[in-house]
């Protein structure tokens, strides 16, 4: 990550621990840490680590969509690389797969970026369906829901609406940068085209659903770790809806505004003690966004073995200057 980038984690990071200073009582919290169960972590870490190998047969098979067949180790090292960037906003430094996968297995930057896109299309549709129930039947989330729909709906329309990319492109192609890039552009158009169809859609929601489903349940174990006695449909919706919350916010992560909502949801929604609120959204944060940052810098050193790079950081500069 630059930075910049860096820096505005770290940002989000000190607001977060202010804001759980300001909203609990610290000692309630240090009472709860030493209450849960820690041995649940390890099933809530295998949930999340089935999260990323279900995601990864998605990513695999879009891919294959696009006629492109890459060695499954190869396919793997650079998928999980690609969660290290899981902290830049609106996961926009998963791209660092596009330039990975090049160098790893010749494939053009046209027919990967777009299955980066569809990747994120459908991950967000999931957590959507996932949520849309708890919102419908408690009318809360609605606004929420609509906004990530329009989004997704945004992304079709341009993916597929081929006469409006070439005017836009056209307009473009003014800036040296966009002129240099046409062909690859045109072609990344039409690859998008690819991805969207139903059949590529359907079969991705669908993973992506079980997927995030499986993070769902990570979540119930440790409610239920801290003795918070909490429906899986509950869970569900709340878990859900959080993750919808911070993805349309394209924050990095979607740091705070997911810990924000969960723990408002949780403690209004549902009259959870405030202290078990936090103490679960803190864990659950731990076991999926930031083991798959621990698991993606375990696959960018993979990547650099594989490719007999010096320095890990050299993978991640050179993609930025390749872009």
């Amino acid at each position: 990550m630059r930075a910049s980038q860096v820096l505005l984690v770290l940002l989000l990071l000190v607001v977060m621990l202010g804001g759980i200073g300001f909203y609990t009582d610290l000692s309630d919290l240090t009472q709860q840490a030493f209450d849960f169960s820690w041995w649940l972590l390890f099933p809530a870490l295998g949930l999340a680590l089935l999260n990323y190998l279900l995601r990864f047969s998605k990513w695999h098979f879009f891919l294959a969509e696009l006629g492109q067949k890459v060695p499954a180790g190869d396919s793997l090292r650079v998928f999980l690389a690609g969660l290290s960037m899981s902290v830049t906003p609106g996961k926009v430094g998963e791209l660092l797969k596009s330039y990975l996968l090049a160098r790893t297995s010749g494939v053009e930057a046209s027919k990967s970026v777009p299955v980066v896109v569809a990747e994120r299309l459908t991950d967000l549709l999931a957590v959507v369906l996932l949520a849309a129930w708890g919102a419908y039947s408690l009318g809360y989330g609605v606004d929420v829901i609509l906004v990530a729909l329009a989004l997704c709906g945004a992304v079709v329309v341009f993916a597929t609406w081929e006469g409006g990319f070439l005017w836009l492109l056209d307009r473009l192609s003014r800036f040296p940068f966009v002129k240099q890039r046409r062909t690859s552009l045109v072609g990344l158009q039409r690859s998008m085209v690819a991805l969207v169809g139903w059949k590529s859609m359907t079969v991705g929601t669908l993973i992506s659903v079980v997927a995030w489903f499986a993070e769902c349940v990570s979540f119930y174990l440790i409610l239920h770790g801290l003795g918070v006695s909490f429906s899986l449909g509950n869970t569900v919706f709340v878990y859900s809806l959080g993750t919808v919350a911070g993805a349309v916010t394209m924050l990095p992560g979607g740091l705070v505004a997911t810990e924000a909502s969960m723990v408002a949801m949780l403690a209004e929604l549902f009259s959870t003690p405030k202290g078990a609120a936090v103490a679960s959204v803190l864990l659950v944060r731990l076991c999926t966004l930031w083991f798959a940052v621990a698991v993606g810098l375990l696959g960018l050193a993979s990547v650099k073995k594989r490719l007999g790079a010096k320095k890990t950081s050299d993978l991640v500069d050179n993609a930025r200057h390749h872009k």
